[in-house]
């Protein structure tokens, strides 16, 4: 099973989303690859879901861990700048 996604916001592409099921569970629990691009960004992230919950579900559980993984790296940038800049208050600045 594959679930593609494309999302806009005000008819300009953001971004897309390709679910796909990597792993048969037991009981209706499957495991799931994300794979996320957009023109500066390309990562997969994985999780796991009960398909008796349904594909809406699914997708909202997938754009969630989308989300969680793009703050997680603009975390890392913010932590990158912070080991490496003079001025402490710029970069206190950004992570607000």
């Amino acid at each position: 099973m594959t679930l593609h996604v494309d999302m806009h916001i005000n008819s300009d592409a953001i971004g897309s989303m390709h679910v796909t099921r990597i792993l048969n569970g037991p009981d209706g629990l499957h495991e799931y690859r994300v794979e996320y691009r957009d023109e500066n960004n390309h990562f997969y992230v994985e999780l796991c879901h009960q398909e008796s919950r349904g594909a809406l579900e699914l997708t909202r559980r997938a754009i969630e861990a989308v989300q969680a993984e793009q703050a997680r790296q603009a975390q890392w940038v913010i932590d990158q700048m912070k080991a490496v800049s003079r001025s402490r208050d710029i970069i206190a600045d950004l992570s607000m």
